[in-house]
């Protein structure tokens, strides 16, 4: 999975109307969004890949 797909799923949760990040993962982009991204990790796989793609997106954000 690429560091824009996965700073694009970051940015759009909090613009989602999910509380929680394992259920809207799990839930909305494992199960529509599954042809979108073609590489999509597991939700424990991809847990582990934020950490590095986080101070990217606290960049982008200021």
């Amino acid at each position: 999975m690429s560091i824009s797909e996965i700073m694009t799923i970051l940015i759009f949760f909090p613009m989602s109307n999910h509380r929680n990040f394992k259920i809207f993962y799990l839930g909305l982009i494992w199960q529509y969004h599954y042809n979108d991204f073609p590489a999509l990790l597991s939700y424990t796989c991809f847990i582990g890949v934020v950490s590095s793609v986080l101070p990217l997106l606290l960049a982008v954000r200021l």
